[in-house]
């Protein structure tokens, strides 16, 4: 963009900011860096906590009042969904499609597209092309923290607690990114507090899928996930063409608060008009009378796992992990790179996620040729089609398109992976194994901004050679 455009938004490259900082030494700088990385968890992870915790709400279940695994075998899963009412039903899939669009836009929309206005604003001297870097790094280390935090928090106050405690912390963080860079005059360390309060709650729109599964049927889990991906890519288009066009010079905090703010609202309106998740007590109290006979409950009791620390279990949670890992550098490592792949990085955004919606429903195809098959085959497609990216030249638009094919294959491997941890373990374990699985796309995350200042045939072999050994991974996971 032409810096003589305007001179509220100057484009993404701001010399006079960056050349702020560039005269500061070197050691002073990294000095600086590691101590408000430190800073900004240790005092956040306390009160993230306490927030969590805070209260009881007679309408949640405790972890003593958990659904019984035996319920949750085929019949009484479908069992306890039969009790929630259709109103219910969809309401819990628009709070789950509000959740995941703000998990999604705040991570990977925010950093291409508003922080480049952030840094752009000369009022904002503390915001610039070196720094904000370092809010990226303090967003994603509580996108960690979250994977840890959320699952032990679902244990004690239950799925809806989670979701209404977690969407009060988001509005929270939304109105911190928005307004603090303002109010502050710049300053790195409060806009780092507020995206990594953002990021620990953005395990809860990764939580939303399985909120959703606790009032759908069984048979509705590829297509829920599915419509939660649609969703967030129609949102993602909407905020990309946005930046592009009328809202471009357009306050960068009032962005903010529209395009994550709104999702934030939507989503409390529909948990405050929701009933609690059905009690399965009466699928339980039914289970006994169809086994052998009167202490038949410590027949079930032995049929479900306690424990992920078996060899069975556990090899199967640490090769899904892996693809969840693979998945998630790959997902945001390309859409940070979206300046790299293409000369014009909102076309990057725009096109990205359009050919995602045809991914995403191209998911379906695991209900014919099974969950496992398609997702090998299609992170092994996403390797391929990022090996050959290498050999372009990436001021055209191959590498896009390339990229676009890689993209489209990881998001129907992200369609699947969610409903493996469905599919593969009992609930009995399923939330250790659904935390570990966090912690693997969390880890990949935490590298995807780095691979965003990575030369495109650099980063473009990293996530070719992620996605192919995540296709082995798939292949081996029965």
């Amino acid at each position: 963009m032409d810096n003589s455009t305007t001179t509220r938004y100057r484009g993404p490259r701001t010399q006079p900011a960056a050349a702020a900082v560039a005269g500061a030494p070197a050691s002073h700088v990294a000095a600086g860096c590691l101590r408000r990385l430190i800073a900004v968890p240790v005092g956040l992870v306390l009160a993230i906590a306490s927030l969590l915790g805070c209260g009881k709400s007679s309408e949640e279940q405790p972890a003593s009042n958990e659904v019984d695994p035996a319920a949750d075998v085929e019949k009484g899963h479908g069992d306890q969904q039969e009790v929630s009412t259709a109103k219910d039903r969809w309401l819990a899939i628009i709070t789950g499609v509000a959740m995941y669009s703000f998990y999604n836009c705040a991570v990977q929309i925010l950093p291409v597209c508003i922080d480049l206005k952030f840094a752009a604003d000369p009022k904002l001297s503390g915001l610039t092309e070196t720094s904000l870097p370092q809010a990226n790094s303090a967003c994603f280390m509580g996108y960690t923290v979250g994977s840890v935090i959320i699952p032990a928090v679902k244990h004690r106050y239950g799925y809806m607690g989670v979701m209404k405690r977690g969407t009060l912390v988001m509005g929270v963080a939304v109105f911190g990114m928005a307004m603090l860079p303002s109010l502050t005059g710049g300053s790195i360390v409060m806009l780092s507090m507020a995206k990594f309060l953002a990021g620990a709650m953005m395990s809860v729109g990764a939580f939303s899928y399985s909120f959703c599964m606790e009032y759908c049927p069984t048979s509705w889990a590829q297509g829920v996930i599915i419509l939660q991906n649609v969703g967030f890519a129609c949102w993602a288009i909407a905020f990309g063409l946005s930046c592009w066009t009328w809202s471009q010079r357009l306050d960068p905090s009032l962005e903010v608060l529209l395009w994550c703010g709104t999702p934030v609202i939507l989503a409390w309106a529909c948990l405050v008009a929701m009933n609690p998740p059905p009690k399965v007590a009466p699928a339980a109290a039914q289970a006994p009378e169809e086994g052998a006979g009167g202490s038949s409950s410590g027949t079930h009791t032995a049929a479900e796992p306690t424990s992920m620390l078996s060899p069975v279990w556990l090899f199967k949670s640490v090769m899904l992990a892996f693809c969840f890992f693979a998945a998630g550098l790959v997902y945001f490592g390309l859409s940070y790179s979206a300046g790299k792949i293409s000369p014009n990085v909102y076309h990057s955004i725009i096109l990205i996620n359009l050919i995602d919606i045809a991914g995403y429903l191209l998911a379906f195809t695991a209900n014919v040729f099974g969950r496992r098959r398609v997702q090998s085959i299609s992170f092994a497609i996403a390797g391929g089609c990022l090996f050959l990216s290498r050999s372009f030249d990436p001021s055209g638009y191959s590498v896009l398109c390339c990229a676009m094919v890689g993209h489209m294959c990881v998001n129907i491997c992200f369609s699947t992976i969610y409903a493996a941890v469905v599919e593969l373990f009992p609930s009995s374990i399923r939330t250790g194994a659904m935390g570990l699985c966090q912690l693997g796309a969390r880890v990949g995350s935490i590298f995807a901004p780095l691979c965003g200042i990575l030369p495109a045939s650099v980063s473009c072999a990293l996530f070719a050679t992620s996605s192919i050994i995540a296709a082995a991974c798939t292949a081996i996971n029965a």
